[in-house]
């Protein structure tokens, strides 16, 4: 599950869903007589939380940047918006790698 949360949310999401399955099924068996689950319990879906927050986050700075560019561009075209998001200038859309991380 550690490793999942270095890969992008496209590749990460379904793992997690598959683990979390098995990992609720585990806390279920064990809550009563272990305290490792007990915590575990708690301490998951929190982590969880964050790494889903964080994964919004990044997508609405994605966004936000796109529309700086397209404004930018209008600026500079007098109020003409582009045929595509390739055609953006002075600046490019916001490509990086959230783009590939869609939800």
């Amino acid at each position: 599950m550690g490793r999942a949360h270095l890969l992008p949310t496209s590749l990460s999401k379904p793992l997690f869903d598959r683990e979390d399955e098995k990992f609720q099924q585990w806390i279920g068996e064990n809550r009563l007589s272990s305290v490792g689950a007990a915590v575990a319990g708690v301490i998951f879906p929190a982590v969880r939380q964050a790494k889903e927050a964080e994964t919004r986050m990044l997508v609405r700075h994605n966004r936000l940047m796109t529309l700086e560019a397209l404004r930018m561009h209008a600026a500079e075209h007098s109020g003409e918006l582009p045929k595509s998001l390739d055609e953006l200038n002075p600046v490019p859309a916001n490509a990086g790698s959230l783009h590939q991380q869609t939800i």
